[in-house]
């Protein structure tokens, strides 16, 4: 009686196993009822209604599925990133890293503040003989410059340039803000114990210190963040499987059954979900053959505001990627540690770069969910690096950086496998099944990402 009682507990965890296996696609129930019955492929089998608590009866897919619906679909979501996981980073890292929050509406909006910075650059060219740029008063030389960030500055604030000298030599430049005009993205400045200011080139360093106010001030200029709202819309995936009830039973030359159809149609629909969480565009458009309207999403790259324009073939690779991974780095609120995807054309590019080989011989790598990332160490944080095949189909020659702390997958519908009873409707004798999710990307925090791209092509 011992004995049997432990075949029966080990006859009950097997059946729980490959009950899992077949909702997860790794086994075919059907088939396998098929196999152990010796029945024919296309055959229903009916199982007694489950309560809540299984009694008396083997625990099987259709009974834990009745018993807990939601029980096995979460698994689904998981279980597909083990397809080719490197082939669809993006989709494996936000699936597997945290849960997705649930979205009740087509659109969603979020808020987000705007990082208010030190370090500020020029975005034009400074030169003292250029008309309007410099005003002479009975104060002094008022100098007129155009900055990369107008929202980092207030009237009253110090600027340093840390490339020149003052008159004294003891120091870096030290110009005073007395006026601001955000919609030309201009300060007034006056320079502090020095005669003049240099000419300075676009891209120069221009450094927000602390404020400067006058004895009888009792005020100062207000400033607050205020967050910006943005938002995205969320987009339907869908594919359908079908076979038809005779063509399963027809002898084959090899397997090939509907979990080797399902299996296909995953993958498909991941690619598709891959290129919409890059490059999607947000649209409620209407189509004009189904007259009906759908929903896109927006992918990351379009919320990204950092880009570089690098040089394809600079006179030392090793200084252009420092300041390639300066401008990733600097400047804004991100984590010390992002992943760099790059098109074949940029990967060769960056295998140039004398750092990056040594730390490539070193073998210093990554692994995360299948996913395995070169892992290089910069002057300013550290890179993920990973060849992404889906870019060659975009710009093989750029790259995208992505601090994934600021990107979230938003889920109006979780990924899940629907069966359509195309029989009982009289549509056809066929068996369907729809692999459905409905999802949208909220990229937060533009700077903290960067597009890479060849300084003789558009970024975007």
């Amino acid at each position: 009686m011992k004995s049997f009682r432990i075949f029966s507990y080990l006859t009950t965890l097997v059946v729980l196993v490959i009950a899992i296996l077949g909702v997860t696609g790794v086994v075919d129930i059907n088939s396998l009822l098929d196999v152990v019955m010796g029945h024919g492929a296309g055959h229903v089998y009916a199982i007694a209604t489950a309560a809540a608590t299984i009694e008396g009866v083997p625990v099987d897919t259709p009974t834990v599925k009745s018993a807990s619906s939601d029980l096995l679909l979460d698994d689904i979501s998981q279980a597909i990133t083990i397809m080719r996981p490197d082939l669809y980073p993006l989709d494996t890292l936000l699936r597997r890293v945290g849960a997705a929050d649930m979205v009740k509406s087509w659109t969603w909006h979020w808020y987000a503040n705007d990082y208010r910075g030190w370090a500020d650059t020029l975005a034009s060219a400074f030169d003292t003989s250029a008309s309007g740029t410099v005003v002479s008063t009975s104060a002094g030389d008022v100098h007129t410059v155009t900055v990369t960030n107008i929202h980092y500055w207030t009237v009253a604030d110090t600027a340093m340039f840390p490339a020149y000298e003052d008159d004294d030599a003891d120091g870096p430049l030290m110009a005073l803000v007395i006026g601001k005009n955000t919609a030309a993205k201009t300060l007034a400045l006056i320079v502090v114990n020095s005669v003049d200011m240099p000419d300075m080139p676009l891209g120069s360093k221009i450094v927000r210190m602390g404020p400067a106010k006058s004895e009888l001030d009792a005020q100062t200029s207000q400033y607050g963040i205020m967050p910006q709202k943005t938002d995205n819309n969320v987009q339907i995936h869908m594919k359908q499987v079908e076979a038809g009830l005779y063509e399963q039973h027809h002898k084959k030359e090899v397997p090939w059954s509907m979990n080797d159809l399902k299996s296909a149609a995953m993958e498909d629909m991941r690619r598709g979900a891959e290129f919409t969480s890059w490059f999607g565009k947000k649209g409620y458009t209407y189509n004009t053959d189904e007259e009906n309207y759908v929903h896109t999403s927006n992918g990351v790259i379009r919320y990204i505001e950092n880009s570089y324009e690098y040089t394809e073939t600079p006179a030392d690779a090793s200084v252009e990627f420092l300041q390639m991974t300066k401008s990733i780095f600097t400047g804004n609120a991100g984590s010390k540690t992002r992943y760099l995807f790059g098109g074949g054309d940029f990967m060769e590019w960056l295998a140039g770069v004398e750092t990056v080989q040594k730390q490539r011989d070193a073998g210093s790598v990554h692994e995360m969910y299948g996913i395995t990332f070169e892992k290089i160490q910069t002057n300013y944080g550290t890179l993920m690096v990973l060849y992404h095949q889906l870019f060659d189909d975009w710009k093989s020659e750029n790259a995208v950086v992505l601090d994934l702390n600021n990107i979230y997958r938003k889920e109006y519908k979780k990924l899940a496998l629907r069966k359509v009873d195309l029989v009982k409707s009289g549509q056809r004798l066929s068996d369907a099944t729809v692999i459905e999710e409905i999802f949208g990307l909220e990229t937060r925090y533009g700077l903290t990402h960067s597009i890479l791209s060849p300084a003789s092509s558009s970024s975007t």
